[in-house]
């Protein structure tokens, strides 16, 4: 008697040499198949979305810097603030940069 028509909760409920059991396994495939492509697609959703924030940073970085260099040079503490904040996001562009270069090698 084939038992497609009700979920299977355990993994010994499931024999792909059951008449109509074959189907649920190739169903389950398929569903990781799709899955896994979902997956993928958010990942590069992600990482182009982290890499748009990424250049921005990256502008306002640079602007940041030369007033901070030129301008407002020996201004001691309010000065070493803005220079911490602005490193702070350092190791989170270098993280997304790694995550961008390896979804997009998939």
């Amino acid at each position: 008697m084939p038992r497609t028509g009700r979920k299977f909760t355990f993994q010994r409920d499931i024999n792909f040499w059951i008449p109509g059991d074959y189907k649920f396994v190739i169903n389950r495939v398929k569903f990781g198949l799709c899955l896994v492509d979902r997956m993928i697609s958010f990942m590069k959703d992600r990482t182009g979305a982290e890499l748009a924030s990424d250049r921005r940073i990256t502008k306002w970085r640079r602007k940041w810097t030369s007033f901070l260099s030129n301008e407002a040079a020996d201004q001691g503490i309010v000065v070493d603030v803005m220079r911490s904040i602005m490193d702070a996001h350092v190791p989170r562009l270098e993280m997304n940069r790694g995550m961008i270069h390896i979804v997009s090698d998939q």
